[in-house]
């Protein structure tokens, strides 16, 4: 199965350190420019995603 998925869910995700169960969970995980530019700001700026 496959998602969309926006900043919100991501970075929530990351921020717990379950990441990884969007990847166990979905097959692929689509997400628009504008939301791929807004983790790459924040992983820029210092931010980890975990998982």
């Amino acid at each position: 199965m496959s998602v969309i998925a926006n900043t919100i869910v991501v970075s929530n995700m990351a921020g717990i350190g379950q990441i990884e169960v969007l990847r166990k969970r979905f097959v692929r995980i689509h997400i628009s420019a504008e939301v791929y530019e807004e983790i790459r700001a924040g992983l820029d700026e210092g931010y980890a995603l975990v998982g």
